[in-house]
């Protein structure tokens, strides 16, 4: 009998990343897990067959231009398209500011960054530097976006309804449902372990 398989879904949180691991049967595991930073997620990974993260990895470099996967992704989600941000080019990690980025930006790939991709600069840059100094582990983790997991989920249609609002996360949750009947026993069971300042939903 082949033994389960085990992945993690990552994002990032108010105070530091969270995740959630899974067995390739959607069978919920152990505990939501919780990391200050990403050097000791990183330095837990290997428990995991395979990790997908919420968060922009792969930059571009100044030869490279931008980048093709958002312009797809917004394909995908047809009236969801706006929930895809394009990230910042690696360059532009290391601004002072807001304005300094969007100049270095500007200059690199002729756009500017949004304030939803400048605000998540600190969350990249830090995931950036750890799978550039250990490149072994970029075989481990891949990007993901949950609106477009959900949309594949969903029968390949975008999930409309906010992600904060009652009924967005209530959509959500029933179709997690389709797939592994305790999702939202767990989520209640789990979260309530986790103050508000260190994590949101």
């Amino acid at each position: 009998m082949t033994s389960a398989q085990h992945f993690l879904g990552i994002d990032a949180c108010r105070g530091g990343w969270i995740g959630v691991s899974m067995t390739n049967d959607f069978a919920y595991t152990n505990d939501i897990h919780f990391w200050p930073n990403a050097a000791a997620l990183f330095f837990d990974l290997p428990r995991w067959q395979s990790a997908l993260i919420d968060m922009p990895i792969g930059l571009t470099d100044e030869e490279s231009g931008i980048r093709a996967c958002e312009p797809l992704a917004r394909n995908m989600l047809g009236a969801k398209r706006s929930s895809i941000f394009s990230p910042p080019v690696r360059a532009a990690l290391h601004a002072q500011s807001y304005a300094e980025a969007c100049r270095i930006n500007a200059h690199l790939c002729g756009k500017k960054i949004s304030k939803q991709a400048w605000n998540i600069v600190p969350k990249i840059r830090e995931i950036d530097a750890i799978l550039r100094q250990k490149p072994e582990l970029q075989t481990r983790v891949r990007e993901s976006h949950p609106e477009l997991c959900f949309c594949q989920l969903n029968d390949q249609k975008p999930i409309l309804p906010k992600k904060k609002a009652g009924a967005g996360q209530q959509k959500r949750l029933d179709v997690l449902e389709k797939y592994s009947a305790n999702a939202k026993a767990f989520l209640s069971t789990n979260i309530a372990a986790f103050p508000r300042k260190i994590i949101a939903i």
